[in-house]
């Protein structure tokens, strides 16, 4: 990686492209541990944290074949943990894709992503190790009525597998139907409706249903608006209706998106996000809403070396009305300077914080983590 033909055969606009990292963590509240907590109780150890040396290879590819474009990203990465070496493991994301066009007023995509990796201390019993496995399947077909306007439909296929906590295996299809308006001075807005039926492979523990999930629809509204050549306003507006299998009431939520980018001068811009999603259905039981407000600024400070700073506050709540016991907010802040030795190698360095106080005081915690990497192209 470091030698200089290497170097200087890599090129961003390459159709296919190697990167390599090596990189050092250390994490003060490694399991997300309560103050409260005595980590030889949970753990059978005393010590909270660790440090966590983690190689990565990836590889990004594409290749454009007349009107079509074929790519395909992949990363494997491999922690090894210096004293709970227990936890070592070998994780990969990936996917391949189509973005096809067929004429003038067909075009559309297939794509499939394949993700294997630890399920987040956050979100688990103190000390379980469950890898998980999510691979989805999505194809959408966009057909171009007059010169602005589209009707797209789509569908998408989600299945997750767990080694441990098995009650959150899963299986996801959710269908979508929308038009879209584009201006000339290119803006779009358009609406989409959805259909998902989502259901858990295995019952709970003295439940009698025969089945275990739901089933949802709901509506869109979806903008985006180039304000002026530095700024940009967009998002969306939504409404969900669901009802367990397990029968019960229906529920109602909203959802949607407001996202704001702003580059204030060539060498600063901002990001800013406030959001409300559900939360993940393979690593809860209890379905959640999560209120999101982010902010995101990249400053370059000179031609190389580059800093990111990133603020985020969480706060998630049950996602049907008077189930208590789940709510929790979370504060999240990272800074991360870059340096920019070749335009082949990068080094990284960055500090993290992160604090969640909860209903249940054993869910709170705090934790500070800092690493360094080493990023090459070739």
């Amino acid at each position: 990686m470091l030698v200089l033909p290497v170097w200087a055969a890599y090129d961003p606009t390459d159709p296919l492209v190697l990167e390599a990292q090596l990189g050092v963590r250390h994490d003060d509240n490694l399991f997300r541990l309560s103050d409260g907590v005595d980590p030889v109780g949970r753990l059978g150890d005393d010590q909270r944290s660790d440090t966590v040396i983690e190689p990565r290879m990836s590889l990004h590819g594409r290749l454009p074949v007349s009107r079509q474009t074929l790519y395909v990203d992949a990363e494997v990465w491999a922690p090894m943990y210096l004293h709970y070496d227990d936890l070592n493991y070998t994780g990969w994301s990936g996917e391949a894709g189509w973005n096809w066009q067929l004429g003038n007023d067909w075009s559309g995509m297939l794509r499939y992503s394949d993700l294997e990796t630890l399920s987040s201390f956050e979100d688990v019993a103190r000390g379980v190790v469950d890898m998980y496995r999510n691979r989805t399947g999505e194809a959408r077909a966009d057909w171009r009525l007059v010169s602005n306007w589209v009707v797209s439909g789509g569908v998408t296929v989600t299945g997750e597998r767990h080694d441990l906590r098995t009650d959150l295996d899963y299986d996801e299809t959710r269908w979508t139907l929308g038009t879209t308006v584009r201006t000339g001075k290119g803006s779009e807005f358009g609406v989409q409706a959805n259909y998902a039926e989502l259901e858990y492979r295995r019952g709970l523990l003295g439940q009698m249903a025969t089945r275990r999930g739901y089933r949802q629809h709901g509506a869109d509204l979806i903008w985006r608006w180039p304000v002026t050549g530095l700024t940009e306003l967009g998002g969306s507006f939504g409404w969900v209706n669901w009802q367990r299998f397990e029968g019960g009431n229906a529920s109602n939520n909203f959802v949607g998106a407001v996202n704001a980018s702003w580059q204030l001068s060539e060498r600063l811009d901002f990001d800013l996000a406030l959001s409300r999603s559900f939360d993940d259905p393979g690593q809860n039981l209890v379905r959640r809403v999560i209120d999101r407000y982010q902010l995101n600024a990249t400053f370059d400070a000179t031609s190389k070396v580059t800093v990111l700073l990133a603020g985020r506050y969480d706060k998630r709540s049950a996602a049907r009305s008077g189930l208590g016991g789940f709510d929790d907010e979370t504060l999240f802040f990272r800074s991360v300077v870059d340096y920019q030795f070749h335009r082949a190698v990068t080094a990284r360095a960055y500090v993290q914080w992160q604090s969640r106080e909860a209903e249940l005081s054993t869910q709170d915690y705090d934790s500070t983590m800092y690493g360094a990497s080493l990023i090459g192209r070739f």
